[in-house]
């Protein structure tokens, strides 16, 4: 257990250390301001303008914003968020490859599959605070600016949007302990997500594809239930949890 307590807080400092935290949450409070800061920011750009558009022959409406303008823009800007966790850890374990820590730590009596949940706890710890972070600065400026209570299920939809971010860490977790090369992570999360994708083309299979825990405006919009990602959120969990077997067993069978 000490050991493992050990490899836990190396995990910690280098992440730290290495200014991949930082990165993370940094893109979070942007993404999280530019939220409320586009909506609001949206009748003074039209206005500006108009002008020359009406030159065009076009009119402009004045346009009205409000919190569901703001969250609007928050789950448009989640997809981005995702992306740039992936390229930021997507080498969590392939620098331990190259530069061969891992037979060093698993000599001193530490089990592979320690060695991947205490991968994986940092993974998942980052992710939901960027989640976070994102979701309660947007929320915050939404409650200052505008009537908040507009937006029906704006938390639900951040927290569908969460287990969907788990998923791709579970995936990411996965081919890093399969790929030898962050190109090959890439590749193996990406296209996972993309399959996920075309199953959600099909009408008949699109309650089941993870990818519809993105559509958080349905659910802002009242044109969908929480009972309506029901499915979604379970195959999701049922990838999270294959994704994590596949991966233990992987790194117990891989040549370090």
């Amino acid at each position: 257990m000490r050991t493992f307590i050990a490899f836990l807080k190396k995990e910690i400092l280098e992440t730290i250390r290495t200014g991949k935290l930082f990165i993370v949450l940094i893109i979070s409070c942007l993404f999280g301001i530019m939220s409320p800061a586009i909506a609001k920011l949206t009748p003074w750009m039209m206005k500006t303008l108009s002008a020359s558009l009406e030159e065009s022959g076009l009119q402009v409406k004045e346009v009205v914003v409000d919190a569901l303008t703001s969250w609007t823009q928050f789950y448009k800007n989640m997809p981005i968020l995702i992306i740039v966790f992936v390229f930021v850890y997507a080498a969590i374990y392939v620098n331990e490859y190259q530069k061969g820590t891992l037979v060093t730590i698993i000599s001193k009596g530490l089990a592979r599959w320690k060695v991947y949940i205490a991968k994986y706890v940092i993974l998942s710890l980052v992710w939901t605070m960027a989640v976070s972070v994102c979701y309660l600065i947007t929320l915050l400026y939404n409650m200052y600016f505008w009537d908040n209570s507009i937006a029906s299920y704006h938390f639900l939809g951040a927290v569908y949007y969460w287990v969907f971010g788990m998923m791709v860490v579970s995936l990411m977790a996965c081919f890093s302990s399969l790929a030898s090369q962050v190109s090959g992570v890439l590749l193996g999360t990406g296209g996972v997500t993309v399959i996920c994708y075309i199953v959600s083309m099909f009408p008949k299979a699109a309650d089941y594809s993870p990818i519809k825990l993105m559509s958080g405006m349905e659910l802002l919009m009242k044109n969908n239930g929480p009972e309506d990602y029901f499915k979604a959120l379970f195959m999701a969990i049922v990838l999270i949890i294959i994704s994590n077997i596949i991966a233990v067993s992987a790194l117990n069978k891989k040549s370090l």
